[in-house]
């Protein structure tokens, strides 16, 4: 497990900073140009709140569109490094205690989502949980199911790779699963309530997977 320290420390304050900064400025200019203000200081806090969010994000997502966040082995010392700390800084301190939270409703969960980076088709719906949303793309009509996990990311002591997890269309990941990095699985494909999807496994169309490690244990028989 490597020590997040030093210039990423930095540069993720900085980021939320900026964020905080232009809540707070537009949140003055709205104060000047509308006067009876003082409708109630809850709400103008709650503005602020959620003003807040909002530009911590873009300054979270134009950050990483100029320095986008690098896939495979990240070697100690280098700037590809930094980029990964400050995202897991990003992610630990901001998205995870959010979405822990339980408040965002499952039918927003999609917008979320792509809010934070990932590429989402139509109908499909998250009650689990996206580790690395960066690196996540999932097709149309999906659902990822309750208390599952898709991460895009493996640390194996002071090893630390990113690799994206891509889904197709139609795929259904029960509750409970595990779905490790570099995982490709495509359309109509299952995989069972409790299963662990190891590193880099592709799982074929139609496929149906189960168990601790997951293996192919049948097919998608679909209806004519």
């Amino acid at each position: 497990m490597r020590i997040i320290r030093g210039t990423p420390v930095v540069l993720f304050f900085l980021l939320v900073i900026i964020g905080l900064l232009f809540s707070s400025l537009l949140i003055y200019f709205v104060h000047l140009a509308w006067s009876p203000w003082t409708v109630s200081e809850v709400l103008a806090i709650g503005l602020w709140s959620l003003l807040s969010l909002v530009f911590v994000l873009l300054s979270y997502r134009l950050f990483f569109c100029l320095f986008p966040l690098p896939q495979g082995e990240i070697l100690e010392g280098t700037w590809e490094e930094s980029l990964t700390m400050i995202y897991q800084l990003f992610s630990i301190m901001l998205w995870r205690p959010i979405f822990q939270t339980r408040l965002i409703p499952v039918p927003m969960s999609r917008l979320v989502y792509i809010a934070l980076g990932s590429k989402v088709g139509a109908g499909t719906y998250f009650p689990g949980t996206i580790g690395d949303p960066p690196l996540f793309s999932v097709g149309r009509n999906c659902i990822i199911g309750e208390d599952s996990l898709v991460i895009s990311h493996a640390i194996e002591g002071a090893r630390l790779a990113f690799y994206p997890v891509r889904l197709g269309d139609h795929v259904t990941i029960g509750a409970k699963s595990i779905v490790m990095a570099g995982v490709e699985i495509e359309d109509g494909a299952i995989v069972a309530a409790g299963s662990i999807v190891t590193k880099m496994t592709k799982i074929h169309r139609d496929e149906i997977w189960a168990g601790v490690p997951a293996k192919k244990i049948g097919l998608n028989q679909k209806k004519a």
